[in-house]
């Protein structure tokens, strides 16, 4: 499985939330919440480590 299937598979909403909950967007304009989350996921599910 891709790592975007797999991101696919995560609801929209729930970057969101996440987001609003971790006050993301008032730190960084440029990025935004949803964004940062998902190149996260990317570098951890595509790490070897």
């Amino acid at each position: 499985m891709r790592v975007n299937e797999i991101l696919g598979l995560i609801p929209e909403n729930l970057f969101d939330d996440l987001s609003a909950e971790t006050e993301v967007d008032k730190q960084v304009k440029k990025l935004t919440g949803e964004t940062i989350f998902q190149l996260i996921l990317f570098s951890m599910l595509g790490s070897n480590k």
